[in-house]
């Protein structure tokens, strides 16, 4: 059988100069068959292009209509997409529910940082009872419970820097 892909290749690249390869990001890509904008952005590695560049970058390409052999914006989609800050960041004692650093189990006697653990969790419906800045085995079964449901893997019912993130994440979400 006659290979006319092959032959039409070997016509082709012998009219035309020969491409050059540079090390650097193309500035154009060439739609492959099974390509998305996912899948692309993937090849430039993590810190490379998003998907989000490349929706920006080539805004008359709907991406799920991606054709092969059509070309998009590639080399100049790096870092063009740029969320705008919501608000600026904030000190944690300005927060409604400011809560300190630290690691805080039964036993921790800081009082201040207790009571603003006390009143996040009561704040985010994961009840510790009175606010009385005791850890006491209410505030204890509070954070339990909490970990059980964000962080299903650190359940240990101590308040430390992660269970802090994460409750933190939780009281942005519910807009507090």
């Amino acid at each position: 059988m006659f290979d006319y892909h092959k032959a039409f290749k070997d016509v082709l690249s012998d009219m035309l100069p020969e491409a050059k390869q540079s090390d650097s990001v193309p500035g154009l890509y060439t739609i492959q068959e099974g390509d998305t904008f996912w899948s692309i952005a993937l090849k430039d590695g993590k810190e490379g292009i998003t998907v989000e560049d490349l929706i920006v970058a080539n805004p008359c390409v709907d991406p799920s209509k991606l054709k092969v052999s059509q070309t998009i914006k590639f080399g100049l989609a790096q870092n063009s997409y740029t969320s705008k800050p919501e608000t600026s960041k904030k000190y944690q004692s300005e927060y409604k529910y400011p809560l300190s650093s630290g690691v805080f189990k039964s036993g921790s006697t800081d009082k201040i940082a207790i009571m603003q653990i006390q009143n996040t969790l009561n704040a985010v419906t994961f009840m510790c009872g009175i606010v009385d800045g005791i850890y006491g085995a209410k505030t204890k079964g509070a954070v339990t419970r909490f970990q059980k449901v964000y962080l299903p893997y650190e359940v240990d019912g101590v308040f430390g820097p992660r269970t802090k993130t994460k409750l933190q994440a939780v009281l942005k979400s519910k807009g507090f």
